[in-house]
């Protein structure tokens, strides 16, 4: 599958846009501030209704106007049309989502178009928040598993109804036991999440090695050690649950679950933070959005879109270079840049430029 066309009305800083696409690589060029990173979202958004982590739904339409309306076609083995409208109602934002014409519910709309982003703020995925890596792993294994975004979904829930419960018996509106029914809904939910990013971060670790062995060999016993706070084992679960409580009861919150996750990169049994340099760092993250989009590719029927958005000033040439390779086996690459005289002796011949200011094309 590849995105065949993009039209745009009041997106970010595009009043208007209508663009068509070939496969291969698209080369998003300008200025900073000229709307490449802009034209990235829309992709991701129109795609997969995700966001970038920094940006807010309602920074999303045009400043001055109240709705804005992305369309994107694809074609795989067919041309599909996919449009998200949204409108301001008051303080509300209210979505319309549509396939070929006809309305259909987010739930249908969300993962057509699988989407594999490495943005500057990634340099940082494997130094900075937990909560950044969890958001990781949900977002790749959201795409594969349908079991595993139903659990997430009431998961989520049951950790905010279950907190919500334990603020009622700190005022007195309700007793202990009350809270065997939320233990059961988190350790019901939580485990499934836990098993899949188990068993996603165990492929990872044996793919690792091979991607190490060609953009840093001194690295290529690098290792992700996964953090779980659960237990993918029920009874285990439950266990860790119970023996929570007396922190909990302090607390004041659900000290146990998939929502306290975190994972490692360790090297020769040690944690590779402080201990690599930071070129280092940014060659494991590379490695890992590389194995993101491998992993995709092998669980979907369809191969995934990659949008690089300026990050191959980060890297140096040698890195640059093994970088577009790779990206070379992809059916379409989308990557911004201000400088593009800096890799266009690495990319194809049939590559296309695009020249974005002020949010328009010239």
């Amino acid at each position: 599958m590849f995105v065949q066309s993009l039209q745009l009305e009041n997106f970010r800083n595009f009043r208007s846009l209508d663009l068509t696409f070939n496969q291969g690589f698209i080369v998003l060029n300008g200025p900073n501030g000229a709307g490449k990173t802009n034209l990235l979202e829309s992709i991701c958004f129109g795609g997969s209704l995700r966001r970038f982590p920094e940006s807010g739904l309602d920074q999303l339409c045009r400043i001055g106007e109240n709705y804005f309306r992305v369309v994107i076609a694809t074609l795989n083995s067919d041309r599909n049309v996919h449009e998200v409208f949204a409108e301001r109602q008051g303080a509300k934002q209210i979505y319309r989502l549509k396939l070929n014409n006809q309305t259909i519910q987010r739930s249908k709309y969300a993962g057509f178009l699988p989407i594999v982003s490495f943005l500057p703020q990634d340099l940082n995925l494997l130094t900075r928040s937990p909560g950044n890596r969890r958001r990781f792993l949900d977002e790749v294994l959201s795409f594969t598993s349908a079991e595993y975004r139903f659990s997430l979904f009431r998961f989520q829930a049951a950790v905010r109804q279950r907190n919500e419960f334990w603020e009622n018996i700190k005022q007195g509106k309700a007793d202990e036991g009350g809270l065997d029914i939320w233990d059961e809904k988190l350790v019901e939910y939580g485990s499934v999440i836990t098993h899949e990013r188990k068993n996603f971060l165990e492929h990872l670790n044996f793919n690792l090695r091979g991607i190490m062995d060609i953009l840093s060999p001194k690295l290529s016993l690098g290792r992700f050690v996964f953090r779980n706070s659960g237990s993918e084992n029920k009874q285990d679960f439950m266990e860790k649950v119970l023996q929570a409580r007396a922190r909990e009861r302090v607390a004041g919150t659900t000290m146990v679950g998939p929502h306290r996750d975190d994972f490692d990169v360790f090297l020769e049994g040690r944690n590779a933070v402080g201990l690599i340099s930071r070129g280092q760092m940014r060659s494991l993250t590379l490695a890992l959005k590389i194995l993101e989009l491998k992993y995709l590719s092998e669980k979907l029927s369809v191969e995934p879109i990659a949008i690089l958005d300026d990050v191959f000033s980060e890297f140096d040439q040698a890195h640059q270079m093994r970088l577009i390779e790779f990206l070379k086996s992809l059916r379409q690459v989308f990557l911004t840049t201000a400088h593009p005289e800096e890799i266009k002796k690495f990319l194809p011949a049939e590559t296309q430029i695009y020249s974005i200011d002020n949010g328009k094309t010239v």
